[in-house]
């Protein structure tokens, strides 16, 4: 996916439900290459990638899904 992507590094984000990750999202996350899955959702999995914490490192674009909330924080 790297490669197609012209990227070094592909981050993955999935909110927790009742606080595990949906087995079919990190499956999916994995089939299409992610180095990096995080158990992140909303505001919090953006802010993450966008600014760093101490265990995230920030990404340079942040695509994918989101309600108009998470469109505007992109």
């Amino acid at each position: 996916m790297e490669e197609v992507a012209g990227v070094g590094r592909v981050v993955a984000t999935t909110p927790p439900n009742e606080g595990i990750p949906s087995s079919i999202s990190v499956v999916a996350m994995h089939l299409v290459g992610a180095d990096d899955i995080f158990v992140l959702g909303r505001v919090q999995a953006i802010a993450a990638l966008a600014l760093d914490t101490e265990t995230i490192d920030s990404v340079s674009v942040l695509p994918g899904p989101g309600n108009a909330f998470i469109a505007e924080t992109k």
